[in-house]
């Protein structure tokens, strides 16, 4: 072999033994990464029912609270115990000691103490991450019950029966009190519109208690299997489901409604659910032209041939969904919403609203 193919030979060895160092690394660092984010979301865990039971313990007795929380996948178990009770006492079937300075017991391989706690089971373990637990304030402290005694869903607004049901359900979150807590702030957007400002009375809204899974696929616009959502939904009333989406606001994906399913992208503008609903429940069209559009605007309350009879041609803005239908203003919610929009629904979309709404007055 002549030296300049050696010193090739030696150059290519060297630079595989960089790729392989490379990945290797990679691989090592992206390991430590995913275990330090799952050590931070477990001490958020312990913290937050730490603070919850504290909190609770301070109120008066028979108090309530309801405690959601999904723990990272590689937590197999968890079991809280009493230590005054089970004082250094081995259960042979979890091959777990408990100890007098713990009461909680995170497998594989944690445990920590958690003041004022109170177990009516003792032991209480739980064989699933995505938590569910109920705390009731008693004499003793704060008693801590397992899911079973939990509901699946939690009201978020009752006004009466046969109301308009909206059920939010939770994707890609992994704290529930952060979904219960956008849930509110969504649902508060949307009676912040007329005509719904004036008609709260009619709709009931709930959140769903455990996070399922629903295949949804993230390529600029948000999409998730209808039937998953469907089957999720079961365990609560709904009319209109609206999947709440966990995504960060430079993911840029769209928001998307199909039938009576709203799929809302958090890192989208919260008014954007106003404008989903608007699809769902009152079945007004979009005011902005849409490309290849393939829908019927005929039953559209919002979208006319000129001269715009739907609404007595009280505007006829070229423009809804598609270039020779018209709109029944410059602007509305149901075009664009934003700092420089309008942000409200035009009249004839009001009075679509409180046509359906009627039915439940």
């Amino acid at each position: 072999m002549k030296r300049g193919q050696i010193s090739q030979v030696f150059i290519y060895l060297f630079a595989l033994l960089i790729i392989v160092f490379v990945l290797i690394f990679g691989f090592s660092l992206f390991s430590k990464s995913k275990q330090y984010g799952e050590s931070v979301d477990i001490q958020n865990f312990v913290s937050t029912l730490s603070s919850k039971i504290e909190s609770l313990n301070q109120l008066e007795e028979g108090s309530e609270q309801t405690f959601l929380y999904l723990l990272p996948s590689t937590i197999d178990k968890i079991c809280f115990a009493d230590s005054s009770e089970l004082d250094k006492t081995v259960d042979s079937e979890l091959n777990l000691i408990y100890s007098k300075e713990k009461n909680l017991y995170l497998f594989p391989g944690q445990a920590y103490k958690i003041n004022s706690l109170y177990l009516d089971k003792n032991p209480l373990c739980i064989q699933k991450n995505s938590l569910s637990l109920k705390l009731t304030k008693n004499k003793d402290g704060v008693s801590i019950s397992s899911e079973d005694s939990v509901e699946k869903c939690n009201t978020l607004l009752f006004n009466k029966e046969d109301n308009i049901d909206i059920l939010f359900i939770p994707e890609s979150y992994t704290n529930m009190e952060a979904f219960l807590e956008d849930s509110k702030d969504y649902m508060a957007v949307l009676l912040s519109k007329e005509p719904l400002i004036s008609n709260k009375k009619v709709f009931n809204f709930y959140s769903l208690n455990e996070i399922p899974e629903l295949s949804c696929t993230k390529d600029y616009i948000l999409l998730c299997d209808l039937q998953k959502i469907q089957k999720a939904a079961i365990s609560c009333p709904h009319d209109i489901i609206v999947v709440l989406s966990k995504n960060g606001k430079l993911s840029g994906l769209r928001s998307t409604s199909q039938g009576n399913i709203i799929i809302i992208s958090t890192g989208d503008n919260k008014l954007v659910i106003s404008h989903e609903f608007g699809h769902a429940f009152a079945n007004l069209a979009d005011e902005y032209l849409i490309k290849e559009f393939k829908g019927n605007l005929e039953n559209a309350p919002n979208c006319d041939t000129s001269p715009c009879k739907k609404w007595n041609g009280n505007g006829c803005y070229g423009g809804c969904s598609l270039d020779n239908y018209y709109r029944p203003s410059a602007d509305s919610i149901m075009k664009s919403f934003g700092l420089f929009s309008d942000n409200e629904f035009n009249q004839p979309s009001r009075e679509a609203f409180i046509e359906k709404m009627g039915v439940y007055q």
